[in-house]
């Protein structure tokens, strides 16, 4: 079960091992990357974007912070993913850079001759997704490494302009987000376009994810379940974020049965929330004032 935009869903520990006050000491602004030893074992880890081309790494679901990774530009989209060995893919401005789990250094560069935003890997093959918009104000894309390694190939729907976010369901489906009208569309396993699915609500949606039954979109401070038949898609449930801010863009993630977003008034904030019960977050860990985060991902220790 591939979490859209991302990795796996495994279970997950207690909730009540979150941290819930303190505030975590940065390590430093920007700089190396830097990991605490024996990070790359022994322990699954939430990586949590912020849009100063940084991630933090914690250990997860403990919530202690082990490292810090700076990216070489400073634009990522904060549509972070990882796939089913832990590794970590981060959309930064002209590339797309992979991590192992718990490394400091890329493992991978893959060029990318658009803005990447969002990324997802099909849990059928291995490849990876990734949503991008144009420099100059041409239409977006999907682009699909094979085997998340070489050149992409570019697929595009004629009535999308922009693309936000992926997410691949358990059959190897992508799902798009945009952010225009034509909101929400699919390329199909093994299909040669993407096609667009008309929803049974206008959703101007951002992150994408396989919940393990339904694929979900993010709006605002909502997790949308859409069951799609076709070209039509049908809202069946949602779940609501409180204390999300609703006028931030951010990536949430759903893992297992724990969501996480950024929130707070700058996003300084990550909360946790039972999936798909929602409501109040039942943790809320800051990460100081001079982080404004925008996305999240879970990297699974592959030692397990």
């Amino acid at each position: 079960m591939l979490a859209g935009c991302g990795g796996l869903q495994p279970p997950i520990g207690a909730p009540g091992a979150m941290p819930q006050t303190s505030a975590i000491t940065m390590h430093a602004d920007r700089g190396e990357s830097w990991m605490k030893p024996g990070t790359s074992s022994g322990s699954d880890l939430l990586y949590v974007a912020d849009n100063d081309g940084r991630a933090f790494v914690l250990t997860y679901p403990q919530g202690d912070l082990v490292g810090q990774l700076d990216f070489p530009y400073s634009g990522n989209s904060g549509g972070l993913c990882s796939d089913s060995n832990g590794h970590v893919f981060v959309p930064d401005m002209y590339e797309i850079v992979e991590y192992a789990h718990g490394g400091t250094q890329p493992t991978a560069t893959l060029d990318d001759d658009y803005i990447p935003m969002g990324c997802s890997v099909d849990p059928t093959t291995g490849n990876l997704a990734v949503t991008n918009r144009s420099f100059s104000g041409g239409r977006g894309n999907v682009a699909i490494y094979a085997d998340a390694q070489g050149d992409p190939t570019y697929y595009s729907d004629s009535e999308m302009l922009d693309y936000n976010y992926c997410g691949y369901d358990n059959r190897g489906n992508l799902f798009v987000s945009g952010s225009d009208t034509s909101t929400f569309a699919e390329l199909p396993s093994g299909g040669g376009a993407v096609e667009s699915i008309t929803l049974n609500k206008t959703i101007y949606g951002s992150q994408v994810q396989w919940d393990g039954k339904y694929i979900t979109v993010q709006a605002e401070d909502w997790i949308y379940r859409v069951s799609v038949s076709g070209s039509a898609g049908t809202i069946v449930g949602r779940t609501r974020l409180k204390d999300l801010n609703p006028t931030s863009v951010s990536q949430s993630w759903i893992q297992g049965n724990t969501a996480i977003a950024p929130v707070g008034h700058n996003n300084d904030r990550f909360g946790f929330w039972k999936y798909p019960h929602g409501g109040k977050a039942f943790a809320i860990v800051p990460l100081g004032r001079k982080a404004n985060l925008i996305g999240a991902t879970v990297s699974v220790d592959g030692s397990h």
